[in-house]
């Protein structure tokens, strides 16, 4: 399956993002970055996006208001996470990577090469920090 698109939120000044843009364009896979430091998130926007999964996922682990936030989980509604994540962008554990209906969180680039459909035949040795190899398929 061909990727057509893949949108990108996070903090532009994330120091990954030049890797994960370059690779996306080595797969020549058009891609938009949504700076969530300029262009934030809503709750409503959040709750389309993150749909029924686990909110924790997209919970910053940084310190500032995101510990607390994430120690207090159970404590809020569903609604009041969304609404306090849409309040401050900065919470939100990025990048959140969308390819079609298929999302990653975070650099994981096994998951990134996976839901990129990136060639599983090159398999790199490196680990976590690596760069997926190969084009699209």
């Amino acid at each position: 399956m061909l990727v057509r698109e893949v949108i990108i939120y996070t903090d532009t000044a994330d120091q990954n993002l030049e890797r994960l843009k370059s690779i996306l364009s080595d797969a020549y896979i058009k891609f938009r970055v949504c700076d969530l430091t300029k262009d934030s998130l809503e709750t409503g926007q959040l709750a389309e996006l993150l749909k029924s999964f686990d909110l924790r996922h997209f919970i910053r682990d940084n310190g500032n208001g995101s510990r607390k936030l994430l120690d207090e989980y159970a404590s809020f509604s569903r609604g009041e996470i969304l609404e306090k994540l849409a309040a401050d962008n900065s919470l939100i554990n990025g990048p959140i990577i969308v390819a079609g209906r298929l999302m990653t969180v975070g650099y994981h680039w096994d998951t990134i090469s996976q839901i990129l459909y990136l060639d599983k035949n090159e398999k790199s040795d490196e680990k976590d920090d690596s760069r997926p190899k190969g084009k699209a398929a």
